[in-house]
């Protein structure tokens, strides 16, 4: 019976994500092509956060979910001016970190910019994607030094390879010129739902989430940026593996 039911709250509990995430969307899509917007971005963010915070609330309340986070976690709000980096295993990860995170703007795969669910908040939100090249890094840089936090994926996509993807050294690039430290964050799960390649395969459920915060790291004044982003992907490796490095 508890299968059935969880079968049964899952594809309620994504139409109603589609639902109000399509409804949001359309509604964004409106007002960011009107004049003066731009102060709507950090509002936009909040809304967004507190719509994630209502989704993990409603999928623990399903049993759906399990979402535990470490005791530094529950401190990320206290930050700003900083880069938060994240492995990305799972679509639905992003739902979890944003409400424990100082309303960063995020960056995000630039193929978005067509997702007719997507698209007109992350515009509105002042989300920044990352197909611009090097205008993705002097944007971000703008935005830290303007107070903002960040966050991004330098995976760039939903982790294929276990235990995570080859990074890509943006990250590093614009800490280097903004000055800005890193706070690294872990997210472990044995989600199979929303992984690359399996959108709708429902084993495991109910799913599993821990998220935990690795020590900050300062820039990379002195040293390459492939080769930093590379370090940074091993410290990810250990993490993930139990520090059974692949």
């Amino acid at each position: 019976m508890k299968r059935l039911w969880l079968q049964i709250a899952f594809y309620l509990s994504f139409a109603l994500f589609g639902c109000v995430a399509f409804g949001l969307n359309i509604s964004c899509g409106l007002i960011a092509s009107l004049p003066g917007k731009k102060h709507l971005d950090k509002p936009t963010r909040k809304l967004i956060e507190q719509l994630f915070r209502f989704w993990a609330f409603w999928l623990k309340t399903t049993g759906l979910l399990r979402l535990q986070v470490s005791e530094k976690v529950l401190h990320l709000r206290d930050l700003n001016e900083v880069i938060f980096i994240s492995n990305h295993p799972n679509l639905m990860d992003v739902c979890f970190l944003l409400p424990f995170l100082p309303t960063p703007v995020c960056i995000y795969k630039g193929k978005l910019r067509r997702n007719r669910f997507l698209n007109g908040s992350a515009a509105l939100a002042g989300y920044i994607s990352n197909d611009k090249g090097v205008g993705t890094v002097f944007q971000a840089v703008d935005v830290l030094r303007e107070g903002h936090s960040l966050l991004l994926f330098p995976e760039g996509t939903r982790t294929v390879t276990e235990p995570i993807n080859p990074f890509n050294s943006s990250f590093a690039l614009i800490s280097k010129r903004s000055g800005k430290k890193i706070i690294p964050l872990v997210i472990h799960t044995d989600a199979v739902i929303l992984k690359k390649g399996h959108f709708f395969k429902r084993e495991g459920l109910p799913i599993s989430f821990f998220i935990d915060v690795l020590d900050p790291l300062e820039t990379c004044a002195d040293e390459n940026a492939a080769d930093y982003s590379r370090r940074v992907r091993g410290l990810y490796c250990n993490a993930l593996t139990g520090g059974n490095t692949p």
